[in-house]
């Protein structure tokens, strides 16, 4: 979010304000993180004593400020003029990343809300251990994939949490690759490309925010969640492709003969012609066809 804030035109006291609220803010969350490390207790979700509930509010409060942060910075980007920029892919790209990592980070909520059992407790008057959690159908610790431990029994909202929030890399990143092509698209497609992309990356996050609502695993997905998947990456395939094909025809193809034609009788030498009635001229290998 800091580097992003380059971008931005103006604002020069706002945008301070923003880096410094959100680089301070995150400095205390993972402050916070290593405080309950070294406590030997969990982080997240975390209501056993006054001590943890504390800290789990102070967490909410300083995301939900950093939240609000990124949603400025979104506005801010939309509303500044990318019309006469010559990197305008890019700077399109750089919105809609702020945008879908806002969302990303409101995914978050859902997991902040107590699950069947622990709101069951709730209403018993009893005081669960953790009010919330990452995983849908099944506890967070139940056996997860290596490394991301993501739920293989379950649903996780962890899933398009960390999609989400890693669009302010990859469509910044999209933005500028297509301005280091060999043959750089014209603006128009450029900024259709960052759309549609931004549009593909939404329905992705979408559809695994679903898939984890169903209390469905990453890598066992329903029929329906599984049929989205495919038509989205049908559409991430077949959209760029079909953008190229239509690039290569308004080119024109090897061999076109009447843009030959003209360019040779363009670079002909002018003693090399004759005169035609009216003014006309005509070069002699005109005179060589004709007459062959």
């Amino acid at each position: 979010m800091l580097w992003i804030l380059r971008y931005v035109q103006g604002h020069s006291h706002l945008k301070k304000g923003i880096a410094w609220a959100t680089a301070a803010g995150l400095a205390a969350e993972m402050g916070i993180i290593v405080v309950q490390v070294l406590r030997g207790t969990a982080s997240h979700f975390n209501v056993t004593s006054p001590q943890d509930e504390l800290l789990w509010g102070l967490m909410g409060g300083i995301i939900l400020v950093v939240w609000m942060a990124s949603l400025v910075v979104t506005t801010l980007l939309l509303l500044q003029s990318v019309e006469t920029l010559p990197s305008r892919a890019f700077v399109l790209s750089l919105p809609w990343g702020a945008a879908l990592t806002a969302l990303g980070m409101a995914i978050a909520f859902l997991m902040t809300t107590p699950n069947p059992s622990q709101l069951a407790a709730l209403r018993r008057g009893e005081r669960p251990a953790f009010v919330g959690a990452h995983g849908v159908g099944a506890p967070d610790s139940a056996p997860g994939l290596w490394v991301t431990h993501w739920s293989r029994s379950g649903g996780d909202l962890r899933v398009p949490h960390f999609v989400g929030l890693h669009a302010l890399q990859v469509l910044p990143l999209f933005g500028l690759l297509l301005l280091r092509l060999r043959r750089p698209l014209a603006k128009e497609k450029a900024s259709l490309l960052v759309h549609f992309a931004g549009m593909l990356y939404l329905g992705l996050m979408g559809t695994l925010t679903w898939q984890a609502l169903r209390g469905e695993p990453l890598l066992a997905p329903s029929g329906p969640v599984a049929l989205m998947l495919c038509l989205l990456g049908a559409l991430g395939i077949i959209v760029p492709f079909h953008l190229a094909f239509r690039r290569m025809q308004c080119q024109g193809l090897p061999g076109d003969l009447s843009g030959t034609a003209s360019r040779a009788h363009a670079t002909e030498p002018a003693g090399k012609r004759s005169s035609k009635p009216g003014g006309q001229t005509t070069s002699e290998s005109d005179n060589a066809i004709r007459y062959s």
